[in-house]
């Protein structure tokens, strides 16, 4: 459970990192099949993060949420890397962000203004 829980830490989000062990904790739910769901829950209980693990590697939709329970990033992963379309929003809901990566390296980004317009895109 120990080393679970460290490959955990380490797959947390750097700002989650950075608020210690004893401001973050997890909860793992096994399901059916091979597939564990993390939920990462900050010093009130309230959940940060979470999303899906498979062979101690993230994968599937990763969610995060701000202190009001808002969604500010859907993220996809495969084997552990970042893959797919990833959307930041910021803490009032507004798509801030898409940024599409494969095989863990942006390919595209796309930022948004506060009236939804495309402000900037970058291509790699």
């Amino acid at each position: 459970m120990t080393c679970l829980l460290n490959i955990l830490m380490l797959s947390a989000p750097l700002e989650f990192q950075e608020m210690g062990a004893a401001e973050l904790s997890s909860q793992m739910i096994e399901l059916p099949g091979e597939l564990t769901e993390v939920i990462y829950l900050d010093e009130h209980g309230n959940i940060i993060q979470r999303g899906y693990m498979l062979d101690g590697e993230k994968t599937g939709t990763w969610l995060t949420y701000n202190i009001n329970g808002d969604i500010t990033a859907k993220a996809n992963y495969e084997n552990g890397q970042k893959q797919g379309k990833w959307k930041i929003y910021d803490n009032a809901g507004k798509l801030e962000y898409k940024i599409f990566y494969k095989n863990n390296k942006k390919v595209w980004a796309q930022q948004y203004n506060d009236d939804g317009d495309l402000t900037a895109f970058t291509y790699k």
